[in-house]
């Protein structure tokens, strides 16, 4: 029965290193190729970045520090059932309410460009707005214009 718990604390260490390694590799270049799309989103606050590598190197350090009581856990399946029961319930009470918030656009939605340069629509649900260039300028980078035609479609300009 020792082997149920050494699993466990070897999983978590590896999930430990995993975060670890995250960490290590989200440069800027992997956040732009990965995490952003510049053609939908402003360019995200200058402090994102090096909040979302201390959160992966807490969570590493977290899943480390929590490795021997969980696999202690592990060794009473009994104790293990009720903590799975109560995350599952958790997670199910958290998505209940995230679902229960969907009200109208949120903050983080409001600066997307599609919604910017777009509208709602009855039968596509968003359409691009028609006739419009849209300039769009990240530090350091020359401004890229959307332009569309009147029919809502990409064009060189707005009157295209």
């Amino acid at each position: 029965m020792r082997l149920v718990p050494l699993m466990v604390r070897l999983a978590i260490l590896c999930a430990a290193a995993g975060a670890f390694a995250a960490a290590g590799l989200c440069d800027e270049a992997w956040f732009s190729r990965h995490v952003r799309m510049p053609a939908l989103y402003l360019p995200p606050a200058w402090w994102l970045l090096p909040v979302l590598r201390g959160g992966l190197v807490a969570l590493g350090i977290a899943a480390i520090a929590a490795s021997r009581p969980l696999a202690r856990l592990a060794a009473r399946p009994l104790d293990a059932a009720r903590v799975a029961l109560a995350l599952a319930l958790a997670v199910a009470a958290a998505e209940f309410v995230l679902r229960r918030g969907e009200r109208g656009t949120t903050l983080w939605r409001a600066r997307k460009l599609e919604l910017r340069m777009g509208r709602p629509d009855a039968r596509f649900g968003w359409a691009l707005q028609p006739s419009r260039t849209l300039r769009i300028a990240e530090p350091g980078a020359a401004s890229v214009a959307y332009a569309f035609d009147a029919w809502g479609d990409r064009a060189r300009d707005a009157a295209g």
